[in-house]
């Protein structure tokens, strides 16, 4: 994944956004693990695991902190497509 920090041009809060630079492959794991990239059956099947990781990264933080957070504080983006907690139905502060 990669990160930035953006601003939200309606609100002006600072957040950080998040995006999967690759989704079933990874260099360091091949390279350190030898684990192989995995291969979606179909792009539906990749798009609910993508989803799926889309919301573990969320809700447990990107470092695993699970620190509750404000709305909108994390977001990340996946095909073109923004998330939240809050978008994914999650409590949040503020």
């Amino acid at each position: 994944m990669s990160e930035e920090e953006e601003t939200d041009p309606n609100s002006r809060q600072k957040y950080v956004l998040r995006r999967f630079e690759t989704f079933g492959t990874s260099g360091s794991a091949k390279l350190r693990a030898g684990i192989e990239p995995f291969v979606f059956s179909d792009d539906t099947e990749k798009r609910e695991f993508l989803k799926l990781a889309v919301e573990a990264v969320l809700v447990y933080g990107f470092h695993y902190t699970t620190t509750p957070r404000l709305e909108g504080d994390v977001r990340i983006d996946a095909d073109g497509q923004i998330f939240t907690l809050g978008g994914l139905g999650y409590a949040t502060e503020g």
